[in-house]
């Protein structure tokens, strides 16, 4: 939105009819586009086929089925030219099923602090643990409840999620801290594609301005000089055309001036500090809750915690991305003396 990017369409209707048109896309032609798989070069057949058992009479709109491409009667890979590879198309579709507000996902990143909501699964029957927020701090909260409002069972787990956190970013930052080179390579990396493929957007637009200022000048060439009227309007889109160039030179004038095509001395030697401080990239200021949730997501596919009866032991198993499993031990803050471990052990000392 930022950098204005338009995208080509048709309309269906109005004066422009079936002509093509570039416009800023809306919500639903970006969930299209995140959802066709024409995108990734297949074609399909059958994606909202009718249904006669849900159709109410009547109405003509009930009825249709949702079908996901693996699904469809007619599936053809390879059909068209494509933007982006199948492998990356099905992986946009499961970040896409991931981020759906169902038990079963685990749910966008949020706005609240907690950095393992929908990573975290209990040890005992397998769910996900809910995180929950209470009192005027925000206290943090695990809780393992869905058996609670499905079935009315007992609570099945729950514990305080602060030290949780706190000890997950622990392992995470010192995972980080070797690869602090390759951090700021993939950044730099990363920073000079996004500026690339903004040059070639902005290369495309100043193609197609100048195109239809061209265009615009040789309708008003090939006009009869009798035409009056014809000539006038003409011209008046000519006009119009040579604005808009102008408007979008001066536009990409001012985006080069803000994004240099290379990265300054200054920007490179501040991404290399920052891969090198990992710690002080995440307690940045500027670095946001949702921020440190897509790193925590990047880097681990879920964590899976059992606590024995109700000591303060905990048992944490990060899985991390790339197969690789950590089994730890943690001590957990709990509310009363009868739930430690040692609890007998401290009654005889003070009997005796």
């Amino acid at each position: 939105m930022t950098q204005d990017i338009r995208r080509p369409i048709r309309p269906h209707g109005g004066a422009t009819r079936g002509q093509l048109d570039w416009r800023r896309p809306t919500r639903m032609t970006l969930q299209t586009l995140l959802h066709h798989p024409i995108y990734a070069g297949a074609y399909r057949w059958g994606y909202r086929k009718l249904d006669p058992r849900k159709q109410q009479p009547g109405r003509r709109s009930t009825g249709r089925t949702v079908n996901a491409p693996d699904d469809c009667e007619v599936l053809i890979k390879d059909r068209f030219p494509a933007y982006i590879s199948w492998e990356r198309f099905e992986a946009i579709q499961h970040r896409l099923a991931n981020n759906r507000a169902t038990a079963e996902a685990l749910g966008a990143p949020r706005e609240g602090p907690s950095l393992l909501g929908g990573l975290l699964v209990c040890g005992r029957c397998g769910r996900r643990l809910i995180p929950a927020y209470s009192g005027r701090a925000n206290r943090l909260r695990y809780s393992c409840s869905r058996g609670v409002s499905d079935y009315g069972a007992p609570l099945c787990l729950s514990l305080s999620g602060a030290f949780l956190d706190r000890f997950v970013v622990a392992q995470i930052l010192h995972v980080l801290q070797p690869a602090s080179l390759e951090l700021s390579i993939a950044a730099e990396h990363a920073l000079r594609t996004g500026r690339a493929q903004l040059e070639a957007h902005w290369q495309q637009r100043l193609e197609r301005s100048h195109y239809e200022a061209e265009r615009a000048a040789r309708q008003y060439a090939a006009v009869e000089p009798e035409n009056r009227l014809v000539a006038r309007e003409l011209e008046r889109r000519w006009e119009e055309a040579l604005r808009q160039e102008q408007q979008v030179h001066e536009d990409y004038a001012r985006f080069h001036r803000e994004h240099p095509p290379e990265l300054t001395r200054q920007e490179r030697d501040a991404i290399g500090r920052l891969a090198q401080d990992v710690p002080a990239l995440w307690e940045a200021p500027e670095t946001t809750a949702r921020d440190r949730q897509e790193m925590v997501r990047l880097l681990l596919e879920r964590v899976t915690i059992d606590v024995p009866g109700e000591s303060e032991h905990v048992s944490v198993t990060i899985h991390w991305a790339g197969g690789v499993r950590s089994e730890h031990r943690v001590i957990r803050p709990v509310a009363r003396y009868d739930q430690l471990s040692t609890y007998q052990v401290l009654l005889d000392r003070i009997d005796t």
